[in-house]
């Protein structure tokens, strides 16, 4: 949900904003959000042996060098010892209400994100399942400044999937460089 709220916070409070980082996220009324197929919300109430493994195919993309990805990120949250608290249910049940609203918010031609005026930065997988990725050129598109960067193999998390690049190009981004 934090691109969503990122692209609230600029159009609200434009003077906290210097410039905006939109990772797999999509615009108010984008296509498909808050209305995932059945087979994709699906993976959200599986039971895995290990509970972390959930977020493999869901920011995952399902080939081996996305997969061995995610097991690598798995590794990196797991030895945390600062890791955050579950999340409950009612948490979730807000989360999905929220988004499910964002989703069916639509106005024409996305005419709001004009009033975005910061650089943005959209990043995201070339195969979105949880926001899909046509979102992000909608992004790309319509905001009046943003740069657009996919990358292959990879799905919602692609971020993650990267971190080395994604650290690298956001921060070069974050300098105006």
């Amino acid at each position: 949900m934090g691109g969503l709220v990122a692209q609230q916070v600029a159009l609200d409070r434009p003077g906290l904003v210097r410039r905006l980082v939109l990772v797999g996220t999509g615009p108010r009324g984008g296509q498909g959000i808050g209305n995932l197929p059945p087979e994709t919300a699906a993976l959200f109430t599986k039971t895995y042996d290990k509970q972390e493994e959930m977020w493999l195919p869901i920011l995952f993309a399902p080939s081996a060098t996305s997969q061995a990805a995610g097991r690598a990120f798995l590794d990196r949250i797991m030895a945390r010892p600062d890791r955050d608290a579950d999340v409950s249910a009612q948490s979730v049940q807000a989360q999905g209400a929220a988004i499910a609203a964002y989703g069916t918010q639509n106005d024409d031609i996305y005419a709001y994100l004009k009033d975005i005026k910061q650089p943005v930065l959209v990043v995201n997988g070339n195969d979105d399942i949880i926001i899909p990725t046509i979102n992000s050129y909608v992004l790309q598109q319509h905001l009046p400044d943003a740069q657009l960067i996919l990358h292959p193999d990879s799905n919602h998390g692609a971020h993650f999937q990267y971190p080395d690049l994604f650290v690298a190009y956001t921060k070069q981004f974050l300098d105006g460089e």
